[in-house]
């Protein structure tokens, strides 16, 4: 009985040699869009046969034929990486794995162009007013904790 594990890589190498066929053929879509033919025939799949682990002609040409049906009804590759994308301007949301398409690319808010008049000097004049009194206020803290560490320091000495 053939397990399927076997089936599958049985399947998978098909799939793989019709590509390749294809490839050579120069019958690669580049989108999904129409039917991909089966080029495959069961004359150059039967040379895989040897490399599968002694498989019966008989059940071998059951898989070939039952891989074919399928191919042929699905009319695209039964592996998935295989498949071309949908085309972009496809709009059915059931087929995924389409490119996605050339988003417009929001662009950041820029800064307006600031005039030089008297309200824009006297805004930037009380920033500057702002960050002076801040950093006053640092370099007196900075001073309140140097104070504190001498404080603490003269008091351990004694």
């Amino acid at each position: 009985m053939l397990g399927l594990r076997r089936f599958e890589t049985i399947m998978f190498k098909l799939e793989v040699l019709d590509h390749k066929a294809r490839e050579k053929a120069g019958v690669i879509t580049p989108t999904f869009g129409a039917p991909i033919p089966v080029l495959l025939t069961f004359d150059a799949a039967v040379e895989l046969r040897p490399s599968i682990l002694s498989i019966k002609y008989g059940v071998f040409q059951s898989i070939y034929n039952y891989w074919k049906e399928k191919r042929e009804r699905w009319q695209k590759p039964v592996l998935r990486r295989l498949q071309p994308p949908p085309p972009v301007n496809d709009t059915n949301p059931y087929n995924v794995f389409r490119p996605r398409e050339k988003a417009h690319i929001l662009h950041t808010r820029r800064m307006q162009r600031t005039e030089n008049n008297v309200q824009s000097f006297e805004k930037l004049r009380q920033v500057r007013r702002n960050l002076e009194q801040a950093k006053s206020l640092l370099e007196a803290l900075i001073k309140r904790e140097e104070k504190k560490r001498e404080v603490i320091d003269s008091e351990v000495a004694l």
